[in-house]
């Protein structure tokens, strides 16, 4: 094993046999749209690409979490605590979900595309990365209600 080549491929991106985290922010910095909710994701999804890399590095802070501290939820307080994850996941989904579609908007925009987003929207029902019913549900009628959003 190389140094340079993940030993799990935990991500395309980690060994450039797959560029769409790539693309996408190149393409979110050239046209000045803000996506940072799909730059952390694409970060950290390379970041963890890498396990031999997070297993010296485990090594080095002597085989235990440094400071990190097991956190105890009461039975009582489980219900709330896995809502919130939840609520937390999914709003991460739909702001990587906007972000994508600003993208696209803005793209569509200057190269004169005459895309209608609530198709976009449509496909992505069942083609995105992020597969949302609800996401989908909520906004396309809002974008063929005005496509110019």
């Amino acid at each position: 094993m190389t140094a340079d080549i993940p030993e799990d491929k935990v991500v395309q991106d980690a060994d450039n046999s797959e560029g769409t985290g790539v693309w996408t922010l190149a393409e979110a910095a050239t046209r000045h749209v803000s996506a940072p909710t799909i730059a952390a994701s694409h970060f950290l999804r390379v970041a963890s690409s890498n396990r031999a890399e997070r297993l010296q590095i485990f090594d080095l802070i002597g085989g235990s979490i440094a400071g990190a501290k097991k956190q105890h939820v009461s039975d009582s307080e489980l219900p709330q605590v896995i809502e919130d994850l939840r609520q937390a996941v999914y709003c991460g989904f739909l702001a990587a979900y906007i972000q994508g579609v600003n993208l696209l908007a803005r793209a569509n925009k200057e190269e004169g595309w005459g895309v209608h987003l609530s198709e976009v929207i449509r496909i992505w029902r069942n083609g995105c990365i992020i597969r949302s019913d609800h996401i989908a549900d909520l906004l396309q009628p809002v974008y063929e209600h005005d496509e110019h959003l």
